[in-house]
């Protein structure tokens, strides 16, 4: 949660080593690497939304969902 709130609360919409933009049509605009696991999220307006939380051995399914 700390990596979260830190890497999310100032500008979630710029993308560095941690933070990708993600491409095509995803459920999700970003993608957050937190050790292990990936954050998946949104930018709208003034707030963040976090659209889902997975272990990075699960991602590869997001993307195929979101592919679809």
């Amino acid at each position: 949660m700390d990596a979260i709130e830190r890497h999310l609360s100032e500008e979630p919409e710029k993308t560095h080593g941690s933070v990708k933009r993600l491409r095509g049509k995803q459920e999700a605009t970003f993608r957050l690497r937190v050790q292990d696991y990936r954050v998946f999220y949104d930018v709208m307006e003034d707030r963040v939304q976090i659209i889902q939380i997975l272990h990075k051995s699960e991602t590869p399914s997001f993307y195929q969902k979101g592919g679809k």
